[in-house]
């Protein structure tokens, strides 16, 4: 065999023997293999002091090749599943790896750790935390793969964070986007109701991930250049269902509408539609609370006219309101159109006078008032099933000593506003016997006028 020289830049070549270890400080002798071996091998120790082997790395003027005597690349590494490591000579350092396998799978791993952290599958996927795709999503059995997946055991190892550094108000970035185009790069414009992103919860029921909700942002109204109105969506799965329902959605107009009928424009800027017909949790269909020492609901009207505070409309019809105007006090109006009514009949005065009589206006304070302040506030009112004894009628709601399902109260409530009507026949009964009187106290006079004219003739006779 022949021994290939290579220079280098200065042309000049040498040869490194071992070390002389032998007592007698004999000559050490290269032996060389007895092979003719590869084209464009390169010559090694083969572990046994003084001897060579060549080595599986070759040099050709395409590039150097490891397992491979033809390298199409400047760099190769041929084998069933071939791996580079890097390894760090300090202390507190790392070695990590490249490795091809067999499956087709590109795995960067921790070889201090010997564990995988990366691995790109043979369909471009790229895992984090896992080696394999997921393809049971969205109610789905297989076929759905995500080209991301980040999966781990706990809260660290699945949590994913952008941040941005730097001296100004601008912010880090998640882009969810879209194009009606058929490649990549493409930039056909969308249409409206077109989904432009989507953030899913799911959770696993055993076999598959299902949905439970999800946010989408959705394309609402006709797109133009540089023109993208948009609405987003909110969607919930209820108990039982196979699919998400949509909850809520803020319109590009910056409406949010909640419940049912949510394409519906009910309301300028809020609404809540509940079309059930069954009841729901807690008997009403919006709540309320607060702790501080504020008001729970405020109305501001900041315009001149009428101030429109409250409508109060049932099955279409307007029934009730409240509302003012500039420099006034607000009014609370109910319906009483005479169209709405039939079996009309006056009531007399004597009724009222009648049903006044029963009536027992009272004093008295609060419990829960005098409970929570200390104090005995006393107020003048009646008491609801009072009113009801005395013969008004359509003023109290609920029923006397009744209780919830935990045996709290369930009070009467009163409506003193429909007590108007019988104190106004109380009033006008009163005003008829009043002009009674004043008429035959007019035709007494009268009398006793005649009477003291004739008394006056009489004595002057």
């Amino acid at each position: 065999m022949s021994i290939k020289l290579k220079g280098s830049s200065d042309g000049s070549v040498s040869f490194d023997a071992p070390a002389d270890t032998s007592p007698s400080g004999s000559d050490i002798t290269l032996t060389l293999p007895t092979s003719a071996g590869s084209a464009d091998q390169f010559l090694k120790n083969s572990g046994i002091a003084g001897e060579l082997e060549y080595s599986s790395m070759v040099e050709t003027s395409t590039g150097v090749g490891i397992g491979t005597s033809s390298p199409g690349e400047e760099f190769v590494v041929r084998a069933n599943a071939p791996s580079i490591q890097l390894e760090s000579s300090n202390a507190s350092g790392r070695n990590y790896g490249f490795q091809s396998m067999s499956d087709g799978k590109f795995h960067i791993y921790d070889g201090t750790a010997g564990a995988n952290r990366i691995t790109m599958d043979s369909s471009g996927r790229v895992l984090l935390g896992t080696t394999s795709s997921r393809g049971a999503n969205f109610n789905n059995g297989s076929g759905v793969d995500s080209q991301f997946l980040l999966e781990g055991t706990s809260f660290v190892t699945s949590f994913a964070n952008i941040v941005r550094n730097s001296n100004d108000a601008n912010s880090a970035g998640f882009a969810l986007s879209k194009s009606r185009g058929t490649s990549v790069g493409s930039n056909t414009i969308v249409q409206s109701g077109d989904k432009l992103g989507e953030i899913a919860f799911q959770g696993s029921d055993g076999a598959k991930l299902v949905g439970a909700a999800d946010i989408e942002c959705q394309v609402d109204g006709t797109p133009g250049t540089s023109d993208m109105p948009g609405r987003l969506v909110f969607s919930t799965t209820a108990d039982g269902a196979g699919s998400s329902t949509e909850r809520m959605r803020v319109t590009s107009g910056g409406a949010v509408r909640i419940g049912d009928s949510v394409t519906a424009n009910a309301a300028g800027k809020f609404q809540v539609v509940e079309e059930r017909s069954t009841g729901d949790d807690n008997d009403c269909n919006a709540y309320f609370e607060t702790s501080r020492a504020d008001w729970n609901i405020k109305t501001y009207y900041n315009r001149a006219g009428t101030h429109y505070h409250l409508v109060f409309v049932e099955q279409g019809t307007e029934r009730g309101s409240i509302r003012g105007s500039d420099g006034s006090n607000v009014t609370f109006n109910q319906g009483s159109d005479y169209r709405w009514k039939e079996n009309i009949v006056e009531m007399t005065g004597a009724e009222g006078i009648e049903v006044c009589k029963r009536l027992k206006p009272s004093k008295y304070n609060w419990i829960e008032n005098r409970e929570q302040t200390g104090e005995i506030n006393t107020v003048d009112g009646f008491i609801a099933h009072e009113v009801v004894e005395a013969g008004v009628l359509g003023a109290v709601v609920g029923e006397k000593d009744a209780v919830n399902e935990d045996g709290s109260i369930k009070g009467q409530l009163l409506d003193y506003g429909q007590m108007t009507p019988v104190l106004s026949a109380g009033i006008k009964g009163l005003i008829a016997k009043v002009e009674t009187l004043e008429t035959q106290n007019t035709a007494q006079q009268a009398q006793i006028d005649d009477l003291l004219a004739r008394v006056t003739a009489l004595e002057a006779a």
